[in-house]
């Protein structure tokens, strides 16, 4: 009989080739909880398409409908758990980015294969709709069944006080990004100011543009989001909004960008604006720190431990608009040593210690051995 092979399962929407924070995030969690030197498995689990990865590769695609009914019954679900994890793999752990699909499938899997579940929460997903589908058993009967909890910032604790009893769960996990990629660079200036992330109403694209229409020098913008990502009626009224001011200002619109080409633009803008309304630990700051990029960006979630006294921050539309007018005129001092104050906050050895203990991997495996 062929030996089990043990290792993490991590349930997400997005891994690389994707591009954005989120896939960022699982391939280093990944990277970090493997087991007895065996890669972690990574599910990405999409209303299409289910896709399996092991270290590198990509081992598997199925169809998500296929799946979706197989929970009900375990003789389905142990057919069907067969095809998406090939060779012999068995997982110790299950572990949800995102409060969503992705934990209702790890708790799902919990269940039937008898394996703590852990989850994840990136900011968005309590920020967004918590409260509303609190009220749903979904979230409730998650919450009860993991092990744990782990948040990016302080802010997202309050949202579990709905739930006093499980309090307990929530651990504050650190911020990270990857050091080795994002370092400065020369390049020849393209946007004098850069907004990366999706477009929905949360990422308040809307507020920058908005922003940049009340001021009377002439700017350059580039908007980096995935719009398969968007909310098809907050992007229509963004793209309305940037053709108002188009005579006035350029604004440059581009979709899927590598994690190589984010580095290109991170080092040619002179500012990189987050006018997010709500956030967790946004890796868009860290990675234009460490290009030494300074950074105007809303005062939420962690975005003020993170940039200490090395950013410019704002609370509202007409504090962002006095920080873009003052920026565009060069009347903004920019401080140095931006890429030293990202590394300090974000180590990569804390960073994989937090997880290994959040998930508690190593006590796992060494009370089995």
């Amino acid at each position: 009989m062929t030996k089990n092979i043990e290792t993490s399962l991590i349930i997400c929407d997005s891994y690389p080739p994707d591009v954005g924070g989120m896939a960022s995030t699982t391939f280093r969690l990944a990277n970090y909880l493997s087991i007895d030197g065996k890669p972690a498995v990574v599910l990405t689990v999409k209303r299409d398409v289910i896709k399996t990865f092991w270290g590198t590769k990509q081992i598997s695609v199925n169809k998500t409908e296929d799946y979706i009914t197989s929970f009900n019954k375990y003789g389905n679900f142990k057919d069907n758990w067969n095809k998406l994890l090939p060779g012999n793999i068995k997982p110790k752990v299950v572990v949800a980015v995102y409060m969503g699909s992705s934990a209702h499938w790890a708790y799902q899997i919990s269940n039937k294969m008898d394996i703590p579940f852990y989850i994840m929460c990136i900011g968005s997903d309590i920020n967004c709709h918590f409260e509303k589908l609190c009220k749903k058993w979904k979230y409730k009967r998650l919450i009860k069944a993991a092990s744990r909890i782990g948040i990016l910032s302080e802010e997202m604790r309050e949202k579990f006080n709905v739930f006093p009893r499980y309090l307990r769960k929530i651990i504050l996990l650190p911020p990270g990004f990857d050091h080795n990629l994002f370092i400065p660079q020369k390049k020849t200036t393209k946007y004098d100011f850069l907004f990366v992330g999706r477009v929905r109403h949360i990422k308040g694209l809307d507020r920058l543009i908005n922003a940049i229409s009340k001021i009377k020098t002439p700017l350059k913008l580039g908007i980096i989001s995935p719009f398969v990502e968007a909310d098809s009626e907050y992007l229509a009224s963004c793209k309305k909004l940037s053709s108002d001011v188009a005579s006035q200002h350029k604004i440059k619109w581009l979709q899927d960008q590598t994690q190589k080409e984010m580095l290109a633009h991170y080092n040619s803008t002179r500012f990189v604006v987050v006018p997010s309304r709500s956030e967790g630990a946004p890796h868009v700051v860290l990675e234009a720190m460490s290009c030494e990029r300074p950074v105007i960006a809303a005062d939420v979630g962690r975005i003020k431990e993170i940039m200490g006294s090395k950013g410019f921050l704002f609370n509202t539309e007409k504090e962002l608009s006095s920080l873009i007018d003052k920026g565009s005129r060069n009347k903004l001092i920019i401080p140095s040593g931006l890429r030293e104050q990202a590394l300090s906050i974000a180590s990569n050895e804390v960073e994989r210690l937090a997880y290994r203990e959040f998930t508690k991997i190593d006590t796992i495996v060494k009370s089995t051995s």
